[in-house]
């Protein structure tokens, strides 16, 4: 099995602990398919267990067997055979909403929904948000909360902001969920969650993702430039409350962001590095955009190089 690369902060991805994927794999029901939005691990934990579990991701490699990969904010949810769906949705309102109305879309009337959501503490509006979602769900499903709080492994993007020396309250996650248990009576309307209409092209070097705005690829003349709440090239940041952060055009999975406009020769120098796999295209690169000396970009040779588009 292959793994899967780095979290990147775009994707939100925090996944969860060997021993939460242990204890979820008993708390589920083993009906089989299970399907598993944005679980990459517990999916493969289920087929470990002998159950066929789907996993549905937008990141094309996940390092599941199963693997469909669908954008549950853009992409219409699918009917399975399945009765059975476990959701670990970023942690806000509106991704929640379209996630668990998606799953509880797959699964249909009578099946159940486990769904991840934000512990108290998480941010100042976290628990009117919470009893809002949950007056949600009352109105089409019957809910509990159940006593296991799922962990989460800290992402090396995490690591990197509480290394930072300017990392402050918005540099860490709670890494701690609640967990609900949502029996579905009837599937709601599929909320709308609106993208920005930004779209990100994403590389994959081996492990390291790195992602760039494609606004920042039009054609006008370079320029890089540092944020000026950042230290230096890292984002001393994981939250989304974190002032400009819709300033970041290019963005690794290490945390390493700039702001930049007219990058259009990055792009097309990473394409062409992940087609050689040159230690000279790399040098190249590196000497056509010597900012990359202080970022975490691996060296060729490769044994993973991907492409690839989203919407945020």
């Amino acid at each position: 099995m292959i793994s899967a690369p780095e979290p990147h902060p775009l994707d939100f991805d925090w996944r969860f602990d060997a021993q939460s994927v242990d204890k979820l794999a008993q708390i589920i029901p083993s009906t089989t398919p299970i399907i598993a939005l944005g679980c990459p691990s517990l999916a493969t934990r289920f087929r470990e267990l002998g159950n066929d579990a789907i996993l549905i991701d937008r990141q094309p490699i996940q390092g599941a067997e199963g693997q469909i990969e669908l954008d549950i904010q853009t992409d219409p949810p699918r009917k399975f055979k399945a009765l059975t769906a476990i959701v670990d949705p970023p942690w806000y309102p509106g991704h929640l909403f379209r996630w668990v109305s998606w799953a509880a879309a797959c699964v249909g009337e009578g099946g159940e929904v486990y769904a991840s959501m934000w512990p108290p503490g998480t941010r100042p509006t976290g628990e009117i948000e919470y009893l809002k979602a949950r007056k949600w769900m009352d109105t089409w499903a019957t809910v509990s909360e159940l006593e296991y709080q799922p962990t989460y492994k800290i992402p090396i993007f995490e690591l990197a902001s509480l290394q930072s020396s300017e990392a402050g309250p918005l540099a860490q996650s709670p890494r701690v969920g609640r967990l609900l248990r949502i029996k579905v009576n009837e599937v709601p309307p599929l909320p709308s969650i609106s993208p920005s209409g930004e779209c990100w092209r994403r590389f994959v070097f081996n492990d390291y993702q790195i992602a760039i705005r494609k606004s920042a690829e039009e054609p006008n003349p370079p320029a890089l430039n540092q944020l000026s709440n950042a230290d230096g090239w890292i984002w001393p940041y994981v939250s989304r409350r974190a002032p400009h952060r819709d300033k970041i055009d290019i963005w690794s999975s290490r945390n390493e962001v700039a702001q930049a406009t007219g990058v259009r020769p990055l792009t097309e120098a990473f394409r062409a590095l992940s087609a050689s796999q040159s230690t000279t295209d790399f040098d190249y690169l590196i000497s056509q955009f010597p900012f990359l000396t202080d970022w975490k970009l691996t060296r060729p040779p490769y044994w993973r190089t991907r492409e690839w588009l989203h919407l945020q």
